[in-house]
């Protein structure tokens, strides 16, 4: 699917969440407020993530040196990841803006409409606004980034599998004599 196919599917759900919601209010409206909400939301924090890992990349030139990092709570895995895999840097940017984006989104919603929106208008809003930002991310990461990015083949990956390999071949030779 190209970029406007990606385009026009989160689109269309956004007009009739909103269309819903200004129509009939109640729950509707929950949805569409939460969907507002929810976008703005997302592509702002994406967009903070990815100027703040440009800027400690510029920063930290020594990060395109590094041939292989692990995450393990690493505070510079997401600018190694930045600097030398932007397609899996993307996704994983996306899936935790994704999260981030509900955790605040339905906190600040909660403190607006506390009293005024019922359980249940909340927690359907909530759902289909959760389902209509799984979706936009989605088409962000499948149509924006994954074409404008390859796929990094780290060398350093097959040369410690076959480092590992011959170490073990070597371990377990029966002509090994010690």
């Amino acid at each position: 699917m190209n970029l406007s196919g990606w385009l026009v599917v989160p689109l269309l759900f956004f007009i009739i969440i909103e269309v819903l919601g200004y129509l009939f209010g109640g729950a509707f409206g929950v949805m569409a407020l939460y969907s507002l909400l929810f976008t703005p939301l997302f592509f702002g924090q994406f967009f903070l993530i990815y100027v703040c890992n440009f800027l400690y990349a510029e920063a930290n030139s020594w990060v395109s040196e590094v041939e292989r990092m692990e995450w393990g709570l690493n505070p510079m895995y997401s600018i190694w990841l930045f600097e030398n895999d932007k397609r899996r840097w993307a996704l994983e940017a996306t899936i935790a803006t994704a999260l981030l984006t509900i955790l605040f989104g339905t906190l600040f919603l909660y403190l607006m409409t506390r009293g005024v929106a019922s359980f249940e208008g909340s927690l359907a809003g909530f759902l289909v606004s959760s389902a209509f930002l799984a979706l936009v991310a989605l088409s962000w990461y499948e149509g924006f980034w994954k074409p404008r990015t390859r796929e990094a083949k780290f060398e350093a990956d097959e040369e410690f599998t076959e480092e590992k390999e011959t170490a073990e071949e070597e371990y377990y030779s029966p002509y090994k004599f010690s």
